[in-house]
């Protein structure tokens, strides 16, 4: 009956079902929102009704409730197939098979049972960790001289996750024996229209659209920012809708340290222009001087302050100093600066950030954003990345 009322795309299609004749341990780096979650609840009903023994392995146990309600669960009534579900030993029961399902953040619970069908779902994170893989998912198959593994994902390389999955996926390109792998992109997925999903493309970073839509295995990262993305302005606009000034402050003040940068910003019918970059050794109560005299200068709407080592330190200050009457927000980041700045440069990309066409501060600007995250000192970019997140959603206070 199961294989009637079976609806999987061709990609679907060959990561559960066909590709089993090809190897025993198979891999599939894919684009997002290819549908591979969707076919792997269909498969798993498919394989508990031949009376398999399955591992669904995930990696948040949230994720796991989830998809028991939104995938398993609806195709299971609407075909009036008999299940069980225990929401506490995450165990699904249907016909002579089961599913035990876990995840990465629990790796305790992952018990040494044998299985017919092991699916990693999100492999680009699980994949991060070795002991789990070789410990506990290889164990599992060792009663079982019949087992499948089924790894998919969205590769994680250029945020620093899954150098496993690309290992274990290079195995299979170099065709050792049982291993086999291949990509998928989000547009194998037959059910978004191709409008949709470049949109979506559209949304994620330059850099890391290879990986994000495609299931490229992306090792090195290479520049975020490409110069030819910024626009440029012979004149400012005269009666700006703001003007921030963005602080990223060094954390000690010897010259082996990044400097402290202060970057000016013009905001006008949602165009962002940079006006000046203040880069600078300081020690603290210079930087404390040198932050009141720059906001009398520029008299900005709000100052931005990174709140960490020393920029707490002038956050305290400043909110009591008397003579200080400007808005101060503090900012505490809360990811790593490489994604701040891919995140960031989608204003650039998009040509909505203009720089002069001269400054005596623009080339050390240029060089050091278009090539970050390789640069000796990148606090221009931080600067950058912090204003850039900011002004998309100023009522927030992190950065994301």
């Amino acid at each position: 009956m199961i294989n009637k009322i079976l609806t999987l795309t061709p990609a679907q299609e060959h990561i559960f079902f066909s590709s089993e004749k090809f190897g025993r341990f198979r891999f599939f780096p894919k684009g997002r929102r290819l549908g591979a979650t969707h076919g792997a609840a269909i498969a798993h009903i498919k394989w508990m009704l031949d009376g398999d023994t399955c591992l669904w392995g995930d990696t948040i146990n949230s994720n796991i409730d989830r998809y028991v309600e939104r995938y398993f669960k609806p195709f299971l009534r609407a075909y009036k197939i008999p299940f069980s579900w225990n929401v506490q030993k995450k165990l699904m029961k249907v016909g002579y098979g089961y599913t035990d399902f876990r995840s990465a953040d629990n790796p305790e619970n992952w018990e040494g049972f044998g299985y017919n069908r092991i699916f990693l779902n999100e492999a680009g994170i699980i994949l991060n960790d070795e002991y789990l893989y070789y410990n506990s998912v290889l164990p599992m198959m060792l009663d079982e001289p019949d087992s499948q593994l089924i790894a998919a994902g969205t590769p994680k390389l250029l945020r620093s996750k899954g150098r496993l999955f690309y290992d274990l996926y290079k195995k299979a390109i170099d065709r050792e024996p049982g291993y086999y792998t291949k990509t998928f992109s989000t547009y194998d997925n037959i059910f978004l229209k191709k409008e949709q999903i470049k949109e979506l493309e559209m949304k994620i970073p330059a850099n890391e659209r290879q990986q994000e839509i495609y299931g490229k295995m992306m090792l090195e990262s290479g520049s975020i920012v490409n110069l030819s993305w910024f626009q440029r302005y012979k004149a400012l606009p005269e009666y700006p809708s703001k003007i921030i000034i963005s602080l990223d402050t060094a954390s000690k003040d010897k010259q082996i340290n990044d400097p402290t940068v202060m970057s000016v910003w013009y905001e006008f019918n949602n165009v962002f222009y940079l006006v000046d970059i203040l880069r600078e050794w300081l020690k603290y109560p210079e930087l404390k001087r040198t932050t009141k005299s720059y906001c009398l200068k520029w008299n900005p709407n709000v100052v931005l302050v990174e709140d960490k080592s020393s920029g707490m330190a002038l956050i305290q200050d400043l909110n009591v100093d008397r003579d200080f009457r400007w808005n101060i927000i503090p900012i505490t980041p809360v990811i790593d600066k490489v994604t701040r700045m891919s995140t960031a440069s989608l204003n650039i990309e998009a040509g909505r950030v203009y720089l002069p066409e001269s400054a005596p501060w623009l080339p050390v600007y240029e060089t050091e954003i278009t090539t970050f995250p390789n640069c000796k000192n990148d606090d221009q970019c931080d600067s950058t990345s912090q204003f850039l997140n900011w002004i998309k959603k100023p009522t927030e206070i992190f950065i994301g």
